[in-house]
């Protein structure tokens, strides 16, 4: 797992300002990685990192350190969370003799391969959740993997209703501009207020709009259409997502416990 601390105070080499999960993206941070066994909380190697790194470009070298801390460790099974998952580090642990069970960013190629599942062929109770499965092998510069897409029919209707309110309520807020007055009165202000606004309702994706003066008129107007194409993709992801193993006799649903089993080293954690 890996998380971050941030400081009121000025930069230096390892304290530096980038993707804060703390939401303060006016003070620098601090990174850190834990390796911890799930099992007991143990912790076998820690490190720190700079506060500019991402997820994805720090992970080899805290993988590369912990194996040459501990060269004899077998059999091992990494739980990672999407933050450090790309082709190379998957193809990085399986040379490094470590087995993975990790999540999947829905994003790249990533989420075209959970957009391209169109049935399901196992389905399973877990917690009285009832989940859809399906399983594709794939191949990464030699090495075996099993991508499981997972499907939840009660969280895709939750998602999209939380969009369709982000959207609603979005609308309204861009509707409810004094275009012409106050810190609205040049195309550039109006702009900078329309993304400010797509933004904070997490719908930039989702909705184009246009800053438009017409000919012979002195105040300008707004033009909000959807973007059709950005909506039909999201709901066709709506309660999906996804995992990767290179553990060949797991099920889907056995594959998904062991997953979650995470949660134990993120309370470790904190």
């Amino acid at each position: 797992d890996s998380s971050s601390c941030y400081f009121e105070a000025q930069t230096n080499d390892l304290v530096q300002f980038g993707y804060s999960r703390d939401r303060r993206p006016d003070c620098p941070q601090l990174g850190t990685d834990l390796f911890v066994e799930v099992g007991s909380g143990f912790v076998p190697y820690g490190r720190s990192y700079e506060g500019n790194l991402p997820d994805v470009v720090r992970f080899p070298e805290a993988l590369l350190d912990l194996r040459s801390q501990y060269p004899d460790d077998e059999e091992v099974t990494l739980l990672l969370d999407r933050g450090p998952v790309s082709e190379e580090n998957l193809v990085l642990l399986r040379d490094l003799h470590y087995s993975v069970i990790a999540g999947v960013p829905l994003k790249g190629a990533w989420a075209g391969r959970v957009e391209g599942v169109r049935t399901f062929e196992t389905a399973f109770n877990l917690n009285g959740t009832r989940y859809a499965a399906q399983r594709q092998r794939l191949r990464l510069q030699g090495h075996q993997f099993y991508f499981y897409t997972y499907y939840n029919h009660k969280s895709a209707q939750q998602e999209q209703q939380r969009r369709q309110r982000a959207l609603k309520a979005c609308q309204q807020a861009l509707e409810g501009l004094r275009l012409g007055q106050y810190q609205l009165k040049t195309r550039a202000q109006i702009r900078a207020r329309v993304d400010t606004l797509l933004q904070a309702h997490q719908v930039k994706t989702f909705l184009r709009v246009k800053v438009v003066k017409p000919r012979g008129q002195e105040c300008f107007h707004l033009e909000i259409q959807p973007r059709k194409r950005a909506l039909a993709n999201a709901q066709h992801r709506d309660g999906r997502f996804a995992l990767i193993t290179d553990h060949q006799d797991l099920s889907a649903k056995e594959v998904l416990v062991q997953y979650r089993r995470k949660n134990t080293a993120e309370t470790a954690f904190a």
